[in-house]
């Protein structure tokens, strides 16, 4: 597995520099740096996966559609954009949890 993300369709070069707190835009866009997710992580939820171990969770994530990288800072910090995040991670444990009833139910009538 690659250390890094997968190219991003655009921009091509760095970045502006990202304000200090995530964003949201007009086009509904949710924009955060890998230090920015780690430190909200951090600090509401009391997690500290470290750097390297949230980047390669959301590298994993990226690639399964899940949150979308789509730039580097200036400072080679990832931007992800995570506003389609929650739905797509909460449809994909539904479908997770209705297969596996489904299979135990099925079992049950065997």
């Amino acid at each position: 597995m690659s250390n890094q993300p997968p190219s991003p369709p655009s921009p091509s070069g760095p970045s502006p520099a990202m304000p200090s707190e995530p964003t949201t835009d007009t086009d509904e866009q949710v924009l955060v740096t890998t230090t920015q997710l780690e430190a909200a992580l951090e600090s509401h939820l009391s997690v500290s996966l470290g750097s390297d171990t949230l980047e390669t969770v959301l590298v994993e994530l990226d690639r399964a559609g899940y949150v979308e990288w789509i730039a580097i800072t200036d400072t080679g910090d990832y931007v992800w954009d995570l506003a389609d995040s929650p739905e797509q991670i909460s449809e994909a444990i539904a479908t997770g949890i209705a297969n596996r009833l489904e299979g135990w139910v099925r079992s049950q009538l065997r």
